[in-house]
């Protein structure tokens, strides 16, 4: 848990640091800290609502919670941004 304290550290000191912040959703997410994981991805896309990873992951986390329509939302969004990385359909 030390490195998620230095994630948030490092956040805390530069709110728009967003290696950070992908770093973070993805320790919270690998330390079965999925609702925060989910959080962190909507703080991302707060600040930068164009950032197509965060609306994938947010997408493919929001689909295994079973949440099908906004995970759908989120996975149209990421195409939209980014529509030549065709990584689902």
């Amino acid at each position: 848990m030390k490195k998620i304290k230095l994630l948030k550290s490092a956040i805390e000191k530069d709110p728009k640091f967003l290696l950070a912040y992908h770093c973070l959703a993805e320790t919270l997410f690998n330390n079965n800290k999925y609702n925060e994981s989910i959080e962190t991805y909507n703080k991302i896309i707060n600040i930068f609502p164009e950032n197509y990873k965060a609306h994938y992951n947010l997408g493919l986390m929001l689909f295994d919670k079973g949440n099908i329509k906004q995970a759908k939302t989120e996975l149209l969004k990421a195409d939209k941004i980014q529509p030549k990385t065709r990584m689902f359909v």
